[in-house]
């Protein structure tokens, strides 16, 4: 079993995640300013059991899309209140419902580290949907994000520090690169 900060065949294991494209967990190497993505093994969707056939006068729900994210619970959007693009209000069971299913979130989003001259500006976010989690708290499909409350994602051991305070953050201030313009989602946590 390894870590983060634990060498691997001369490698360091920079971050260990869901990769919710290729359905398997992941492990994000780095050596020297190159960073790369390991697959660790490919999971097969479940085969849902055969359901009993609905009634003729109720129609069929469509079947969720294999592999793809799930749109946010009830019971947590009802407790995310959209006071602008820019700015929500968010109870504080929402993130801690958040901090106990990551993997949940993980798979919510395609995550690629994003570098220029070898340098990891941020991490660009793919495959997010309105209907989604990170959708409902102002997040798009595209955004790179920068930092958390200051703390630089292109660094693990920054973005590691910044999850670390989540738990007992009362704001939340997500700083994001939008199609080249500089984006701050405030979050307020109650």
């Amino acid at each position: 079993m390894h870590r983060v900060g634990d060498d691997v065949g001369g490698k360091k294991v920079e971050f260990i995640g869901f990769n919710p494209r290729e359905n398997t967990p992941s492990v994000w190497l780095s050596s020297g300013s190159t960073l790369c993505q390991a697959m660790l093994f490919r999971t097969q969707p479940a085969v849902p059991a055969a359901a009993a056939a609905p009634a003729a006068s109720a129609p069929a729900a469509p079947p969720p899309v294999a592999g793809g994210p799930n749109p946010v619970p009830a019971d947590i959007a009802s407790k995310i209140q959209k006071v602008s693009d820019t700015e929500f209000n968010i109870d504080r069971s929402v993130v801690d419902k958040i901090l106990e299913n990551q993997a949940e979130l993980m798979k919510s989003a395609r995550i690629v580290p994003e570098t220029k001259d070898g340098k990891v500006l941020g991490i660009r976010l793919f495959g997010i949907r309105p209907d989604t989690l990170l959708g409902t708290l102002g997040i798009q499909n595209g955004d790179r994000l920068d930092a958390i409350n200051g703390f630089n994602m292109g660094s693990p051991e920054k973005a590691l520090e910044a999850y670390a305070r989540l738990r007992t953050a009362t704001e939340l201030d997500i700083t994001l690169n939008r199609r080249g313009s500089p984006v701050t989602i405030s979050d307020h946590i109650k």
